[in-house]
């Protein structure tokens, strides 16, 4: 088994209001995070270029995907009404499978606070 990773960064706000308990709690107001997006490819064989997919197709891809949540509010994103982590990488799969059919998982970071979501269907 082959396998690529492609890792990007994009900056963005969102707030979680009434998923979390009392207006006190500080994901209640609207905040900012640097996060990280883990792409990860896999397969079986290698194609006769010698790799599993053009990297320039995966940093195409990505580019694409941080010119929609780069310093977006996300929860005007259709689709990410909620933006959790476990839901920015639900959404980061679902949007890319088309242009990336190799892609295996998602799994996006708040490096700076240590936390992490993967979604691998």
């Amino acid at each position: 088994m082959y396998e690529q990773r492609y890792r990007f960064f994009f900056e963005a706000a969102h707030e979680l209001g009434g998923n979390v308990a009392g207006d006190d709690h500080p994901y209640a107001r609207v905040h900012g995070h640097s996060f990280e997006v883990l792409l990860i490819l896999r397969g079986e064989e290698v194609g006769p270029k010698g790799w599993l997919t053009d990297f320039a197709l995966v940093r195409a891809e990505a580019d694409d995907l941080r010119r929609t949540l780069d310093h977006a509010f996300l929860n005007h994103i259709e689709g990410l009404e909620v933006p959790t982590l476990e839901n920015l990488s639900h959404y980061i799969f679902e949007r890319s499978r088309k242009a990336l059919d190799k892609l295996a998982a998602v799994e996006v970071a708040r490096p700076s606070l240590g936390e992490s979501a993967r979604y691998e269907p």
